[in-house]
Formats: C-alpha cells, structure tokens, sequence
C-alpha cells in the first residue's frame, strides 16, 4: 500500500478564509484580490468590482451552486480562487429550495414556515457543498453578513451570520477568520480605512491559523497582502 506523504508547505498551500461585516464594508472587493478569481455571485452585489477584471456567475438556486462546484472540480479551467460572495445568502437561497421541494412533497405546507426538518436539510446540504469547495486545489473565500447578539452582560457579540451549527462547521475547517469593518474618517480628513480584524476579541469572532503571523489587523486587506505575511513571515499587522 502507498500513500501520497507530502512536506507541509505554506508556498503550495491554499487558503480557506471567512470573511465577515456589514454590507457595503468592501468583502466584495477584497474577494476581487484573490489569484484569477470565479466569483459565485450569490447576492447580486458585484457593482463595486464592475471595473475589474473578474468573473462571475450569477447564482439564483442551489443547483446553481453545485453546477458550479463540478464546473471547478472537473472541467478544464483557469481559475486558482473560488468565493461565495455571500455563504449567508447561499444558504437563504438553498432554503428556500428545501422549502419547495417539501411543497412539493406535501401540498398543503405552509412555505413561509421552515420546519426544524426543513433547517436540518438545508444545514446538511450546505455543509456539504461548503466541505466539497475547501477540498478543491484552490483558494477558497467564503463572506458572510455580520450577526450581532446581546449579551446578557449588554455588549453586542459580532460573529458569522449562519445557523450555529453551519457556522461550527464552516469555522472549524477555514484557516482564517475575519471581521471586515471600516474606520470612519476622522475630524483631519484623513479617509476611511478598511480594516479586518485577524485576533478573536471578547466580542468579536476571529481566527488565525498561522499563529499570529497576519497580526491583529490588516488595513486595506487584499490577498497579496495576507499571502505575503505568511510566506515572507514578516512581523503581522497592527
């Protein structure tokens, strides 16, 4: 019997990252810095990167998303990257269908309740898809929506809008975490500044795999940027 051994190696690597905010923060941009990018446009919010050099594909059902799964798992293609802009919306959207076929299945359920079997299906589908895409020889980018709970003590916690249980799963095999938020300008002009915040806070979910290397923010992420500190193994972010 032989088995495949390889050295572990950053340099041929491929990153699995979360990235997560508020809409509008720039996730989508910073998805567009990824190497020859395939943008499975989930949300409809591509217009930000209307002036790049990207491609998408509209996704409007999860049949959708699996085509496309198979598309880079087995077809000939250029793409080094694949994002799931946003895995929040993706699993709406893969919901939704569950919730059809039920219909389909029993005329007579009422399509705007899900049942815990409805939110069951949907979870183990979407994991399922979302464990497919990390196994792909590719970098691999999922954004999600910020949820926001209050704690008992009053602060507000930020992690991944997902169910708990995708949200474990999804959590436990990425190699990056980040919450995506933005500066605001300050009273001397100085512009707005994208920051992703790379180190887990009392109120703020976060992971960084590469112990520490990535800092405690990036300002103005992009890929290069994140690549370039854990292969060069620079002193990380701020």
């Amino acid at each position: 019997m032989t088995i495949n051994v390889q050295k572990a190696s950053i340099t041929t690597a491929k990153l699995k990252i979360l990235v997560y905010g508020e809409p509008g923060v720039g996730k989508t941009v910073f998805a567009s810095t990824f190497p020859k990018p395939l943008i499975l446009d989930v949300e409809g919010g591509t217009l930000s990167i209307a002036d790049k050099d990207v491609d998408i594909v509209k996704i409007k059902s999860s049949n959708d998303l699996w085509q496309a799964y198979e598309y880079l798992a087995f077809e000939k293609h250029p793409y080094q990257s694949v994002v799931v802009d946003s895995l929040t919306e993706a699993q709406q959207v893969d919901l939704n269908d569950v919730i059809e076929k039920a219909k389909m299945r029993d005329p007579g359920k009422d399509i705007n309740h899900a049942t815990q079997d409805d939110y069951g299906r949907n979870t183990r589908s979407i994991r399922r898809l979302c464990h497919s895409l990390r196994n792909l020889d590719l970098h691999v980018l999922f954004t999600c929506l910020v949820r926001k709970d209050v704690a008992e003590s009053g602060d507000i916690l930020h992690s991944p809008q997902l169910p708990p249980a995708l949200a474990n799963f999804v959590g436990g095999f990425v190699d990056i975490i980040g919450y995506f938020y933005t500066k605001p300008a300050n009273e001397e002009d100085k512009p707005a500044i994208r920051r992703l915040l790379l180190n887990p806070l009392p109120n703020y979910v976060a992971k960084d795999r590469s112990g520490g290397k990535l800092g405690t923010y990036i300002e103005n992420p992009t890929f290069q940027i994140i690549w370039d500190k854990l292969t060069k193994q620079k002193e990380g972010g701020k």
